[in-house]
């Protein structure tokens, strides 16, 4: 496996495309290089205990998640929580645990961020 890419990869729940969410983290990124995906541009599936789900980007974006030593989730605040696509992708984590272990184990000693969006 390549080495982790050093600029970071961010990880965009909002339902709006170019909205505050998107607005702000460009905003924080400003000049610096960073790949983005849009869970808005993706079908994620919510998690299932039989493990199966027919057309879902989920490990398509993991996949891209190994290839970046820092991942930052982004997410606006809709009653006073994270957007549905961020938890609906948060929740398949279990996946990770469960029946995808050792792409979830290459997740180990990456960096974590949040950057949470909020107004009114």
């Amino acid at each position: 496996m390549e080495p982790a890419s050093a600029i970071p990869l961010v990880i965009i729940g909002s339902a709006r495309k170019d909205g505050n969410t998107r607005e702000i983290t460009d905003a924080v990124l400003q000049g610096i290089p960073a790949k983005k995906i849009d869970l808005a541009n993706h079908t994620i599936l919510p998690y299932s205990y039989d493990g199966q789900y027919a057309d879902d980007d989920f490990l398509y974006v993991v996949d891209e998640m190994l290839r970046y030593q820092t991942i930052i989730f982004a997410t606006p605040v809709y009653w006073y929580a994270m957007s549905g696509a961020m938890k609906i992708f948060l929740d398949r984590f279990t996946d990770l645990v469960t029946i995808q272990k050792e792409k979830g184990r290459k997740l180990k000693g990456r960096n974590f961020l949040l950057l949470v969006v909020g107004s009114d």
